[in-house]
């Protein structure tokens, strides 16, 4: 039996779609499962598509020298993707692009700002692999520690992180959806 032809690369403008439509559809499926409803009207034609490809494709176009934005492909077909931004944590738990840097500067981070696989290809080992590829961006970088912010009670989320040797960080932040309020736990890891 053959093996699928899967691996990581950067992400280019022609991914724009394939992420907006996995970021869209992902998205909808946390939000509805915290909430345990659909999406408001308002909130879900926010929520298409063709808005996350838009921004993807502006983001592609002109990328920020601090950020890093990676596709996992399988046999040609863009099945997931992770996206990260340099940073320097404050001390107060916040944190600044690295050009920003100010005096109390705590070790520079790679924020993990969106990390997505589509549902027929999870847990095939795409993660991992998008993972890894952060993390050697990361320490190519001189970064020491990654980090992402992970919505309450996504078990899957935690279990993978978890798994990959990140650690709840002691963090928390609120997210107004709607007419929903959603927490968010920021999770790191201390690169080697």
């Amino acid at each position: 039996m053959d093996q699928p032809h899967v691996f990581v690369r950067p992400a280019t403008t022609l991914d724009a779609g394939a992420l907006g439509t996995i970021q869209a559809k992902n998205m909808r499926t946390s939000i509805e499962a915290f909430t345990g409803e659909s999406l408001d009207e308002s909130v879900a034609a926010l929520v298409t598509a063709a808005s996350f490809a838009s921004a993807w494709k502006s983001t592609l176009a002109e990328p920020v020298e601090s950020g890093v934005i990676l596709s996992a492909v399988s046999e040609g077909v863009v099945v997931g993707f992770a996206a990260g931004l340099i940073v320097e944590s404050q001390p107060n738990g916040t944190d600044v692009p690295k050009e920003n840097g100010s005096e109390g500067v705590r070790p520079t981070t790679l924020e993990i700002t969106a990390f997505e696989i589509s549902g027929p290809y999870s847990r095939k080992g795409h993660g991992s692999r998008l993972l890894a590829a952060i993390a050697d961006h990361a320490r190519e970088h001189g970064v020491s520690e990654i980090a992402t912010w992970i919505l309450a009670d996504d078990d899957a989320r935690v279990r993978f992180f978890r798994s990959a040797g990140l650690g709840p960080a002691g963090l928390r932040r609120s997210l107004e959806v709607g007419r929903h309020e959603l927490t968010e736990h920021r999770w790191y890891a201390k690169l080697v």
